[in-house]
Formats: C-alpha cells, sequence, structure tokens
C-alpha cells in the first residue's frame, strides 16, 4: 500500500551547504510529497532523484509520514553521490525558534 509522505527540506543557516554535527539549519520554503509504502522507500526515492540530479543536494530532507502512522519522522543528509546518513535535528528555543541544531546518529 502507497501512503504520502511529506517531506521539508533544511540547509545551513549560512548557505554553504555545511551538514556538519552543530550546524544551525533552517527549513527551506520548498516541501513536496513521496508516494512510497514506508519511509525506507520514501529515503530511497530522495536518494534516487538527488544522483539523478532532480533534487539539491548536502540538504537535510525530513522524512513525515502520514498522520495517524506509528513510523516515526525521519531525517536524512543525502550527499551528492545520493547517499544518505541519519541526522536529528534538534529544535531551537526563544527568539531563533525555527532553526534547528544538527546531530548526526
Amino acid at each position: 500500500m502507497s501512503n504520502k509522505y511529506k517531506i521539508r527540506m533544511f540547509e545551513s543557516g549560512d548557505g554553504e551547504r555545511v551538514t556538519h554535527s552543530g550546524t544551525i539549519v533552517l527549513p527551506i520554503d520548498r516541501s513536496f510529497a513521496v508516494h512510497a509504502s514506508s519511509t525506507e522507500e520514501a529515503e530511497s526515492a530522495i536518494c534516487r532523484d538527488v544522483r539523478e540530479g532532480k533534487l539539491p543536494f548536502d540538504r537535510i530532507y525530513q522524512i513525515c509520514p502520514p498522520s495517524g502512522d506509528c513510523e516515526q519522522i525521519r531525517s536524512v543528509v543525502i550527499s551528492k553521490e545520493g547517499g544518505g546518513q541519519t541526522v536529528f535535528l534538534d529544535q531551537g528555543s526563544g527568539l531563533y525558534s525555527e532553526f534547528r541544531r544538527l546531530r548526526h546518529a
């Protein structure tokens, strides 16, 4: 069964495509959906699109399962080669609450 996964994109606050642990990232106004049967399948589709040049590399892609689904939100950094690495987006607080701090798994 195919579900609709919402994908949110984040990039480093300085726009330099930095994806090191501790980097401050912010959401990009570009979100889209992927139809897949699991978060793993959705991640594979995103990696394929990055390899094919359809999506930008060195961005953080946050995969959000459909409402009511028991899967958890997954965040991955996709490299130029199309490989994904799981990361965490720690929420900021106060004045910079839309920002997140990147932490590698």
